[in-house]
């Protein structure tokens, strides 16, 4: 990295990227899906204020989540068994995950983010193929055609952050060298991406804005839709000062996974118990 001091180590960062996770969930749940529900709550200054800024800081989660996918591909002894994890706590993590942000037991109208890292590691994989010099035509072209199914499945399973997410994920592997360019280019795609990502989900929306506002409102629109995702280039500062080690805490090895299903649980609880 080209910041001389270098202060993270990869666990520490996850506990960062968690706390991020935290700051954001207790405001779309707690606050969102809990006080949000009382009555005048919704209208009141404060807390929409003490929302935003929750929801805000929260962004800085996914950029780090992404990073240290890409960090974990490089330094991973079996890509085939990191897959395999992502994948477990994917399902394991579903139910929790709609009973928090939906109130349902399933919804598979959206799927949580490790959906996503899991789409976001099979499409890193498949980009070592396109850069191995000794690949053939035929690999080549199956693995581009991998990596564009990738984005798609992500997108029509309506995992959390979709194809952004994939293509996050990547671009922190691929610059991972270049620091300047990588923290360039993410910053560039997390507004960007997040405003593309808003098209695809709210198509509909776009299309009547077009028609009641005209072309230049609508595009004023889109490009606001990328900029809370922006925040999350606060993330870069922590990025910048990792050491390259992956550190050690003392918790269990799949602490960092357990956590995410077990904190919608209890915000839901203390979100049901508010409202």
């Amino acid at each position: 990295m080209w910041i001389s001091r270098r202060t993270y180590s990869g666990a520490e960062l996850k506990l960062l990227a968690m706390l991020f996770m935290l700051i954001d969930h207790v405001g779309a749940i707690i606050i969102e899906n809990g006080l949000f529900e009382l009555p005048g709550a919704a209208e009141n200054p404060a807390l929409i204020f003490l929302d935003s800024c929750l929801r805000l800081l929260g962004r800085s989660a996914f950029p780090l989540f992404c990073f240290l996918l890409s960090e974990g591909c490089v330094h991973t002894r079996s890509r085939r068994r990191y897959l395999c994890s992502l994948l477990i706590f994917a399902f394991l993590s579903e139910i929790p995950f709609d009973f928090a942000v939906t109130g349902k037991i399933w919804d598979p109208a959206q799927q949580n983010v490790f959906f996503t890292l899991a789409g976001g590691m099979a499409a890193i994989w498949l980009t070592d193929i396109l850069r191995k010099p000794e690949s053939d035509p035929f690999s080549r072209v199956t693995a581009t055609a991998g990596i564009i199914a990738v984005c798609v499945l992500a997108q029509l399973i309506r995992s959390d952050y979709g194809f952004f997410g994939v293509i996050l994920a990547m671009l922190f592997y691929l610059l991972r060298e270049k620091p300047r360019e990588m923290f360039l280019s993410c910053g560039i795609w997390l507004c960007l991406g997040a405003a593309l990502l808003n098209v695809f989900m709210y198509w509909d929306t776009y299309v009547s804005y077009i028609s009641d506002y005209g072309m230049l409102q609508t595009a004023m629109v889109f490009v606001l839709s990328g900029v809370t995702e922006l925040f999350g280039i606060f993330s870069f500062v922590f990025i910048a000062k990792y050491n390259g080690e992956r550190g050690a805490l003392p918790m269990p090895k799949y602490f960092f996974y357990g956590f995410y299903p077990v904190h919608f649980v209890i915000l839901k609880l203390i979100s049901m118990t508010i409202s």
